[in-house]
């Protein structure tokens, strides 16, 4: 098989099982925080090992498939506000994960710079969703005041963060688990057949 269709043949298959993945929500709190248990870990391991731009690319496709699929999320809000927290919500802020493997170009890249890109991934993907939320917020309330901010905080602090840590500690262990496969010569190759 070519290079470019066992890339675009992974990349699929990430989408597809980070898709599906994301269908199953756990919630954590009462009044709100849903997590998506590891729906974002497939478009890692694509970043991981196909590069920065079939991550990004993935991870771009897959905002938009979240986006289609969780359009009512949108519908209330008015036609700039939705399309404000349309893009900062779900296409920017899904395509920031495609950064996770920015500083690990090398095969052996160390756990600290693998943790180091998942931060900046996941720190600009809440930096990007935050604003998303607070459009959400303002529009929904109708003035932009500190029961908006705290609102949006707090959607932020029990969906996102959680979500975040628990895939960052997901993808470390995979991780770990490849590079100690690794080199016991365990991994088969996928270059080679």
């Amino acid at each position: 098989m070519k290079a470019g269709k066992s890339t675009a043949l992974e990349c699929t298959l990430a989408l597809l099982t980070a898709t599906a993945l994301s269908f199953v929500r756990v919630r954590l709190w009462p009044n709100g925080g849903e997590v998506t248990l590891f729906s974002l870990l497939p478009l890692i391991v694509i970043s991981r090992r196909q590069g920065t731009h079939a991550g990004l690319l993935c991870s771009l496709c897959y905002g938009l498939i979240r986006l289609f699929a969780e359009r009512s999320a949108l519908a209330p809000l008015g036609f700039w506000p939705a399309l404000g927290a349309a893009a900062l919500g779900y296409i920017f802020s899904c395509t920031a994960i495609g950064f996770s493997s920015v500083r690990t170009a090398r095969r052996h890249a160390s756990a600290r710079d693998f943790a180091l890109s998942m931060g900046i991934a996941f720190g600009t993907r809440c930096l990007l969703a935050y604003p998303a939320l607070l459009i959400k917020a303002v529009d929904t309330i109708g003035v932009f005041s500190a029961k908006a901010f705290g609102w949006a905080l707090g959607q932020e602090a029990t969906g996102m963060l959680p979500e975040a840590v628990l895939t960052i500690i997901a993808a470390l262990l995979l991780n770990e688990w490849t590079r100690l496969m690794d080199r016991q010569g365990l991994l088969i190759d996928a270059s080679a057949i």
